[in-house]
């Protein structure tokens, strides 16, 4: 059932009814364990069932697999926002996870916010224009661990992801 949860979790963050295709032009990085992961691509929607909240998807590239960051629920504010470990309850806790796909499969490894570090787990946006739809820019830091592992996986328990930044030129809607 967890399972089912989090595709349909990634499917309703990452796909929908877009008025576009292409994701509208952005930039992302992030250390993450100390190295500089290969970023493919960052967006940033509404969400898809909280009034004035986004989410942020940043795409990576790493041990030649790619995985998602998805952090959802992010308020319409500047600032900083802290993140808690997933609760399936409750759709209104800002939440980080992390999932890769390898061999195929919709999902490999699946991680998810600790929350023993809380003082590394956040979003900044510290700049927005017209009501948060466009010129999004802030910065980012989690550590997340391991919930579940794909056979084989090279990818660590822990990823700790550092000095992260984004720039989202609009909303992909």
């Amino acid at each position: 059932m967890r399972n089912v949860v989090i595709f349909c979790f990634l499917i309703l963050t990452t796909t929908g009814c877009k008025k576009s295709d292409k994701i509208p032009d952005s930039e992302a990085n992030a250390t993450v364990n100390g190295e500089q992961w290969e970023t493919i691509g960052a967006w940033m929607t509404t969400a898809s069932q909280i009034e004035n909240k986004l989410d942020l998807n940043i795409s990576f590239k790493e041990y030649g697999y790619s995985g998602t960051f998805v952090v959802s629920n992010l308020t319409k504010a500047i600032g900083n926002q802290l993140l808690k470990r997933t609760n399936y309850d409750s759709l209104y806790l800002i939440n980080a996870v992390y999932i890769n796909s390898q061999e195929e499969d919709v999902t490999g490894d699946e991680y998810d916010i600790l929350e023993a570090d809380s003082a590394n787990n956040w979003v900044n946006i510290t700049s927005a224009k017209d009501d948060f739809t466009k010129d999004i820019r802030g910065t980012f830091s989690a550590t997340l661990v391991r919930t579940k592992k794909f056979m084989n996986s090279p990818y660590p328990d822990t990823l700790r992801f550092r000095n992260g930044t984004f720039y989202i030129s609009k909303l992909w809607d």
